[in-house]
């Protein structure tokens, strides 16, 4: 009952919050407008609600849903962050043509690439065992 509780008093922040991404990538410098916009947040809130509503329509069982939404946390946590500062390095050396800008007093490994690729390392070991494991059944309560 505990993954369920949780997943439903989540739901609607998380929404609320792809929502507004959302909105910031399609309206860009406008994004602001847009948001003070009843009729469009609230459209986009829909959007983006309505789909994980409708999939729960057609996987009955939970704990598919549950096992799923795990390995995206994986994705999400390890794979995603280190990514996302590598590139983000790149286009900053690219954009900016200063190789020294991209690395400030809240850049805890100086810009160091081996922390990243540990961090990715780890993801992809994760992936592999949680993709070997056997499921777990748990036992009948009628026998």
């Amino acid at each position: 009952l505990f993954p369920a509780a949780d997943v439903l008093s989540i739901y609607p922040l998380t929404a609320i919050v792809i929502a507004n991404n959302l909105l910031a990538v399609f309206f860009g410098d406008k994004a602001d407008k847009a948001q003070h916009s009843h009729t469009i947040s609230r459209l986009f809130r829909l959007l983006v609600s309505f789909p994980p509503v409708l999939c729960a329509c057609f996987v009955p069982n939970f704990s598919k849903i549950v096992d799923a939404t795990g390995v995206f946390a994986v994705f999400i946590s390890c794979i995603f962050p280190p990514l996302l500062s590598i590139f983000g390095k790149r286009a900053c050396r690219t954009e900016l043509e200063n190789s020294s800008l991209d690395i400030t007093k809240f850049t805890l490994d100086r810009g160091a690439l081996w922390s990243k690729g540990i961090v990715f390392f780890f993801a992809l070991v994760v992936i592999c065992l949680l993709a070997l494991t056997p499921q777990l059944t748990t036992p009948s309560l009628s026998s």
